[in-house]
């Protein structure tokens, strides 16, 4: 994908890119699946519990609080021997 002859300040910008193009993508169409769940709590559509409802959620909220930690730079760790 990149040439030999591109900065290492070019890749990233690149890099950079490709990241916005896709997480804007993405969140967007996260946005509109959210949108979908939100028509199901119309009650003259649809009939539910309260315990469904909470599975639901617990799921979406499961997912957000394993995700978010891999955008955290890790720390960085000094090497020793001892």
């Amino acid at each position: 994908m990149f040439e030999k002859n591109i900065t290492s300040e070019e890749k990233r910008s690149i890099k950079h890119q490709n990241f916005k193009k896709l997480a804007e993508k993405r969140v967007n169409n996260v946005l509109k699946y959210l949108g979908l769940i939100e028509n199901l709590s119309n009650r003259s559509n649809y009939c539910y519990e309260a315990d469904e409802v909470a599975k639901i959620f617990r799921v979406l909220e499961d997912e957000i609080k394993r995700i978010k930690p891999l955008f955290k730079k890790p720390k960085v760790k000094n090497f020793t021997l001892n």
